[in-house]
């Protein structure tokens, strides 16, 4: 039976946790779930349930968050010696700066939800107005949370300076060589197999929750956007274009990676080959075209299907099926393409 369970999670984990499998769920959820939620929050109603999930929420991601670092930088070091033993050549694994900036952001995005919770509970809290009892629970939250990222810095070693002399990297890799050796074991474990797939449902419940804002965000405003600069100023389709999606693509840029933060370091750790590396930023570039595809949509509406309508704000769905055709296209157009790419790599090697 343990068997049989390693075996599935295993062969799962790379196709519904990580890479372009795991963000088609938030393409799923979108389509299936996500109005109804984005609805139910909206509502401000009082709510205590709402309350306790959501701030049993911002706990449990953070200790999910915690130990899914741990297994990655066990598998990190796995790889690295694996790829030690195939190649000679002995890397770092390592991430760039921006990933401190994308975990700021990860501590902005918890505040919105702190923010939810009170206004469930009574006490108003939001952009017009902020009760005293939400301006003390959300400052006690981002305090709560700074301390947790300084702690997730000091203790999970997912981002260190690039070593500045041949002496120093042979002392890190030495370093890092005896704790790969100490922990190795942990990637054939059940038990944490067992925690780590728990941490997987945990951070992408939590995930799905942030998206669902994002998404309702980002088309609120690019449809509105789009509204005013064609209907008031007129303006003809390459300015609306240049107006509207350079600024929703830096917002994804900014707004995606924070949602899975431990799954884009993995990933990030993982890309050793320049083919891994270019898969990776060909996946992010397809969920940043789906989650503007209702603000695509309006845009192919507008001027080229020619319907003369306007929204007042994001559809609470995608708006029409053609976006979810273009999500499913760029979709098996990457999958296509990378299959014959890394057929054409593996048969060089």
């Amino acid at each position: 039976m343990a068997t049989i369970f390693k075996d599935s999670y295993l062969y799962i984990r790379p196709y519904l946790f990580n890479g372009v499998f795991s963000y088609s769920l938030f393409g799923i959820y979108a389509l299936t779930i996500a109005p109804f939620v984005g609805d139910f929050v909206a509502s401000g109603e009082y709510n205590p349930f709402l309350s306790f999930f959501g701030f049993g929420m911002l706990v449990a991601e953070f200790f999910a968050l915690k130990f899914k670092l741990k297994m990655i930088r066990v598998r990190a070091g796995q790889r690295r010696i694996l790829h030690k033993e195939k190649t000679g050549i002995n890397l770092l694994p390592n991430t760039n700066k921006f990933v401190l900036f994308e975990f700021f952001l990860r501590l902005l995005f918890r505040v919105p939800i702190a923010m939810v919770c009170m206004t469930a509970l009574g006490y108003t809290a939001n952009e017009k107005k902020m009760s005293g009892e939400g301006v003390f629970v959300i400052v006690l939250v981002l305090v709560a949370d700074i301390a947790g990222l300084t702690y997730l810095y000091l203790k999970s070693d997912f981002y260190t300076d690039p070593p500045m002399s041949k002496r120093e990297l042979q002392k890190e890799l030495s370093e890092d060589d005896v704790w790969d050796k100490a922990n190795g074991h942990l990637v054939t474990s059940e038990k944490h197999m067992k925690l780590e797939l728990l941490s997987d449902v945990v951070l992408h419940v939590y995930s799905i929750m942030v998206y669902t804002a994002l998404w309702s965000y980002l088309n609120a405003y690019g449809i509105a956007r789009l509204n005013s600069i064609v209907f008031i100023e007129y303006a003809d389709p390459v300015s609306s274009a240049f107006d509207v999606f350079p600024m929703l693509f830096i917002m994804c840029v900014l707004a995606l990676i924070p949602l899975r933060i431990a799954y884009w370091i993995e990933d990030s750790l993982m890309a050793f080959t320049w083919l891994e590396k270019f898969e990776l930023f060909a996946t992010f570039i397809i969920i940043a075209l789906f989650t503007c595809s209702p603000t695509i949509w309006h845009f192919v509406s507008i001027f080229y299907l020619k319907e003369n309508k306007r929204l007042d704000e994001a559809p609470t769905d995608m708006g029409d099926w053609g976006a979810v055709a273009l999500f499913l296209s760029l979709l098996l157009l990457r999958l296509l393409v990378f299959a014959i790419k890394r057929k054409k790599h593996n048969a060089i090697s």
